[in-house]
């Protein structure tokens, strides 16, 4: 009877931790793209404000839109350097000149799991769901 007690109780456990995850799943495959404004641009390096993000870090690649255009692309850039909330890009290809009417747009990395307080909170509550269906048998 304890073999099968402890098998109900990881089944719901599980079974719940799915069920947490499914909307964090769903909310992967959205947009996390988050838009800058160029403050300087030359002809091969731009300047874009990135206030308190700090996830933003060298190395990051990116791309330089046109808003009056519809958000159409002119050009692909890669952060050389971040210093006092201002970022430092290289143009790494370009269909146009960019200017300070562009918009750089990065990608926010996604969040670490065990980050995130959604995680943590579905696993208590898991475990309580567990505890209580495996003391009501």
């Amino acid at each position: 009877m304890g073999g099968r007690h402890l098998f109900r109780l990881v089944g719901t456990a599980v079974a719940l931790l799915l069920l947490h995850l499914a909307p964090a799943v769903a909310n992967a495959q959205t947009s996390t793209a988050r838009r800058f404004e160029i403050t300087n641009a030359a002809d091969t390096t731009f300047t874009f404000s990135v206030r308190d993000q700090s996830w933003v870090k060298a190395k990051m690649s990116g791309i330089a839109v046109d808003p009056r255009q519809r958000d159409a692309v002119v050009a692909r850039f890669e952060v050389m350097r971040v210093q006092n909330g201002i970022a430092t890009a290289v143009i790494t290809g370009a269909t146009s000149r960019v200017t300070t009417d562009h918009i750089a747009q990065l990608s926010e990395p996604p969040r670490r799991w065990w980050k995130s307080g959604g995680t943590w909170i579905g696993l208590l509550l898991g475990v309580v769901a567990g505890v209580a269906v495996g003391s009501a048998m």
